[in-house]
């Protein structure tokens, strides 16, 4: 059977990097632990948009219709042979393009959301766009697993290449968190992301609350938005009294994409291997654990140099600091303690409703994952972990 990727339903979740496993079991610690009991078998529940997931002598998932992350992407074919320049000009994205160069010497074109530059002289050809668009016309929710599967290749046919010919140099890796409250609040609270401060970068007219807020590195971003309002402003609707913000670590070159898999490059093939796709999922989870948002805090039984810490912590200037001042094993030694108590204080508050949306989310974007019926994809991994709270 084909399977989509699912929004988990019951009170379940599961999340990736370094978690341990907790379930009725007592056996089950970790995720070796768990490969002998869960030869997974997987019933179909009426519509195309369910399924349920049974972990035999663990736990039972029952998940409903979410996207998976793979958002827009970039890609390039260099070094382009005669006859491959050939089959790009004779693709179907360039069929109602009249052949023309700019003062550059480009031939530009647009085909179903993708923008198409193409160099004859240089032997080079560029794609760029959202793959949920190019599939599906907007972007509003993204594709799913067997969406992704079969839009990759048609990418490439459309072109006239092989999707192995396209090597992937940017890559948005997307989560939408569904809510019925407005994500305005979580943008309120977004802070910094390993020391890089949240920017406001879309402002509606005449509101003073942001849209979006991006936090900026060398090679990739972290942006974080109301996409319910956004696609709004768009034409583009999601049911009545239903909100989405939008997560996406944004890799704006090669080089994070292909430190994935520790690989040379990645093609447009690669994306639809679960190999890619897991990866993925845990680089997305570990980003979204760097962001540091404004939250409340408890000091109840802390002594004061960790009320102190604690305090301070979230100020990237105190690290700053502690790094000009102090030496390399105390800032660590620091760094370790601060999280410590951020958990602590953590436990002692009422749960994060968006830490807890995440978690759901991410538990979707796993179920491809879970479909497969061996260890051989979770083994490949060693930073994958699964974490079930019943």
């Amino acid at each position: 059977m084909a399977f989509n990727p699912f929004f988990v339903e019951t009170a379940a979740w599961l999340a990736v990097t370094s978690h341990i496993i907790k379930t009725d079991d007592s056996r089950v610690r970790n995720v070796s632990d768990l490969y002998p009991l869960w030869q997974l078998s997987f019933r179909c529940q009426t519509g195309p948009q369910h399924s349920s997931y049974l972990c035999r002598g663990a736990l039972s998932l029952s998940f409903t219709f979410l996207s998976p992350m793979f958002d827009d992407c970039t890609s390039v074919a260099k070094g382009l042979l005669p006859e491959e320049m050939a089959a790009i000009g004779r693709s179907e994205a360039f069929a109602g393009c009249d052949g023309e160069p700019d003062e550059f010497g480009w031939i530009r074109t647009k085909h179903r959301g993708l923008t198409l530059t193409f160099s004859p002289a240089r032997a080079k050809l560029k794609v760029q766009g959202s793959l949920a668009t190019f599939a599906k016309g907007h972007n509003l929710h993204l594709l799913t697993y067997s969406e992704l599967r079969l839009a990759c290749p048609a990418v490439a046919a459309a072109v006239g290449l092989p999707a192995t010919r396209l090597r992937v140099v940017g890559l948005e890796l997307s989560l939408d968190l569904d809510s019925t409250t407005s994500p305005q609040q979580l943008l309120e609270t977004l802070k910094h992301h390993k020391g890089s401060k949240f920017e406001i970068v879309k402002q509606r007219k005449g509101v003073a609350r942001p849209m979006e807020k991006v936090a900026s590195h060398a090679d990739y971003s972290m942006k974080i938005y109301n996409k319910g309002l956004w696609e709004a402003q768009h034409g583009n609707y999601l049911p009545a009294g239903q909100h989405r913000a939008r997560v996406e670590v944004v890799m704006t070159r090669a080089r994070p994409i292909d430190a994935l898999l520790n690989r040379s490059e990645t093609t447009l093939a690669d994306l639809v291997t679960l190999e890619f796709y897991a990866a993925a999922v845990a680089h997305l989870e570990q980003k979204w654990k760097e962001v540091v948002r404004t939250k409340p805090l408890t000091f109840t039984g802390l002594n004061g140099k960790d009320r102190r810490l604690l305090g301070a912590g979230g100020n990237p200037e105190y690290w700053r600091g502690l790094k000009r001042d102090k030496a390399a094993i105390t800032v660590k030694r620091e760094r370790k303690q601060y999280k410590e108590l951020i958990a602590y204080s953590a436990s002692m508050m009422p749960p994060d409703e968006y830490e807890q949306q995440f978690s759901v989310a991410l538990a979707a974007l796993l179920a491809p994952v879970l479909a497969v019926q061996n260890d051989t994809i979770l083994h490949t991994f060693s930073p994958v972990r699964w974490k079930f709270t019943l």
